[in-house]
């Protein structure tokens, strides 16, 4: 995989309260929801203003068929500055995987996303494999991650 750079995030927009679609899961006291092909994490506890909560992470999501299933390739991840280095980027991706998936990693990581499918792996709460390779390798320009 080609490692790729990502600039900061300083502030992830609000997300409208009659715009958010059903939570498919929690991570701690954040809802996970599913919103076209982007999956956004909201703090419900905090309103940025009268309506309108406050957006912790979001990921960029597309689809992919191989081998006759439909993965939902999770691309860009960003999270609110805030809220970074707390662990929930990967127990999102567990959520999503359980509800929304099966899920596969984008061809290009950053070393935060390749951190991510490390624990999935580590964590054994999803099945991980690699596609078009014998071994689960992150840096193996190979392999494309997929877990259920």
């Amino acid at each position: 995989m080609t490692p790729i750079d990502l600039p900061r995030t300083q502030h992830l927009p609000g997300v409208w309260a009659d715009e958010l679609t059903p939570a498919i899961g929690s991570v701690g006291g954040f809802t996970v929801h599913i919103m076209g092909e982007e999956v956004v994490v909201v703090d419900p506890s905090i309103r940025v203003y009268a309506g309108q909560y406050r957006v912790v992470m979001t990921v960029d999501t597309y689809f992919l068929k191989r081998g006759g299933i439909r993965y939902r390739v999770m691309n860009y991840t960003r999270a609110d500055r805030r809220y970074k280095g707390i662990g929930i980027a990967h127990r999102v991706y567990e959520v999503v995987a359980k509800k929304a998936g099966p899920i596969m990693s984008g061809s290009s990581q950053s070393p935060g996303g390749q951190a991510v499918w490390n624990s999935l792996i580590k964590r054994g709460k999803v099945f991980a494999a690699a596609l078009d390779s014998d071994e689960v390798c992150l840096y193996s320009s190979a392999a494309r991650l997929v877990a259920v």
